[in-house]
């Protein structure tokens, strides 16, 4: 079968990975970053410890070496899986190419500073926090010109008892 494929297929699939919608994806990729994107020195490489194949070029001839990660958009991608990526890599970036069949693919560039994103009840809990704050706010907001006038009075009756001083809210 390899007799009628292209060179560097048949090389992808020989790097170790065994699933053929991650070989060819990253072919797609491979061939879209030399012949559209014309990138320099794109080598394909492969990371037994994720079953990843994943790609390194230069944007320009003297432009520095970065890392495309193919990834096909039928897989469902985790944040988990980002982060294993990351650390496995050993790089401070790198860029996610989502591929759909034959079509262009959309570049993500990941780099350092991702974060966990918040637990559904620490989410719920946050929720109720700010709505809780708000609801606080209308009612001073309502209420403050009521509040300005009790202020005002109570610093009457103090005057006239010369005791405490009371400063007028703005």
């Amino acid at each position: 079968m390899y007799d009628i494929c292209h060179p560097s297929y048949y090389k992808i699939s020989q790097l170790g990975c065994k699933n053929e919608l991650k070989i060819t994806t990253a072919f797609y990729v491979y061939m879209e970053l030399c012949e559209e994107k014309k990138c320099w020195d794109v080598e394909y490489k492969y990371k037994e410890e994720l079953d990843l194949i994943y790609l390194t070029g230069k944007i320009n001839k003297k432009g520095e070496t970065e890392i495309y990660i193919p990834w096909p958009s039928k897989k469902n991608i985790k944040l988990r899986d980002l982060e294993n990526i990351y650390n496995q890599i050993g790089s401070h970036s790198f860029t996610l190419a989502v591929k759909s069949g034959e079509g262009v693919s959309i570049l993500y560039k990941i780099s350092q500073g991702l974060i966990k994103p918040l637990a559904p009840q620490e989410t719920s809990e946050k929720r109720e926090s700010i709505v809780k704050k708000l609801k606080l706010d209308d009612e001073i907001t309502k209420n403050s010109r009521n509040l300005y006038q009790l202020a005002k009075s109570r610093q009457k009756k103090c005057e006239g008892n010369k005791e405490v001083t009371l400063y007028e809210i703005v």
